[in-house]
Parts: C-alpha cells; sequence; structure tokens
C-alpha cells in the first residue's frame, strides 16, 4: 500500500510539472509575438498553440491574417444594426471590408471579401478558433454611431 501511495505521487508531481512546462512555454509564445490566449499571426496567418499532452502543437486557422479594425452601430431610426469593418491582408495585398456582426460568426466572409485565396482551414472547430482568434487580437477598436436618419435622438439622457 505504501509502495501505491508514493507511485501516486510521484505520478502527480510529474503530471504538475508537464502543467507547469506547459502554461510557461504558452507565456513564453505570447511574450514572443504578442498572441492572444493561445492564438498568434506567425508568417501571415493566424495560429492556434493547441495543447497536447506536454507539447504545444502549432495548428494554422487561416492563410491570412484580419483584424477588426472598427466596430460601428448604425442607426436608422427604428433600429441599430452592428458592423464590423475589417482590415485582412493575403501576402502582400490589404483588403478593407464591412462584415454584419451577425455573419461574422459564419466565418463565410473571407471567401466573399479576400476571395478564393482566403482560406480558412478545415477541420473541427477550426471556423470557431479562427472567429475567436481575430476577435482576440483586434486591438484598439475604434467604436462610433453613424445616424442614418434626421431629427432628434436621445443618447445617454442629452
Amino acid at each position: 500500500m505504501k509502495y501505491l501511495v508514493k507511485r501516486i505521487a510521484q505520478r502527480a508531481r510529474l503530471v504538475d510539472k508537464a502543467i507547469g512546462k506547459q502554461q510557461a512555454a504558452s507565456r513564453q509564445l505570447q511574450q514572443e509575438n504578442g498572441a492572444c490566449g493561445p492564438y498568434r499571426v506567425v508568417k501571415g496567418r493566424i495560429v492556434y498553440d493547441k495543447p497536447k499532452g506536454e507539447d504545444i502543437v502549432t495548428v494554422p486557422l487561416t492563410n491570412f491574417v484580419a483584424q477588426i479594425v472598427e466596430d460601428i452601430s448604425e442607426d436608422d431610426g427604428s433600429e441599430v444594426r452592428r458592423v464590423f469593418r475589417i482590415k485582412a491582408n493575403l501576402g502582400e495585398v490589404e483588403y478593407v471590408f464591412l462584415v454584419p456582426a451577425h455573419d461574422f460568426g459564419f466565418m463565410a466572409w473571407p471567401t466573399e471579401h479576400v476571395g478564393a485565396g482566403g482560406v480558412v482551414f478545415a477541420g473541427a472547430g477550426t471556423r470557431d478558433h479562427a472567429r475567436t482568434a481575430i476577435q482576440l487580437l483586434s486591438t484598439d477598436v475604434v467604436r462610433r454611431t453613424i445616424y442614418r436618419h434626421t431629427g432628434w435622438r436621445d443618447v445617454d439622457g442629452v
């Protein structure tokens, strides 16, 4: 029985050590690459640093880089619609376009706006990871409201 307890304690220490190494490696990658969580940009593509056992496997999500640069609320007087201005780079070519917020998560917009060359790679959950990565890697997003009507509007009690 003592032998079994000793082996379990040894195994627990090994697991703790492996988890610590994995966390340290992930933090180092984030610091080196300006990453956000497990997502980062490498050589013009967005990747996911996926934990696998004691290692981290880099999984490509897209072959382009995209970020939300503007979060726009369009107020037509009766309802407010939200759109994102997105800047995407595929190689040396930069694309800037608008995507309705309700369509953003479906990730069908890369082929529409970047063209046939804009690829979100195949795989279970890849589209979700790509969407999440783009949102988390989008820093300094400008937020503004565009009023698409004339007349008065009560804004913050004024």
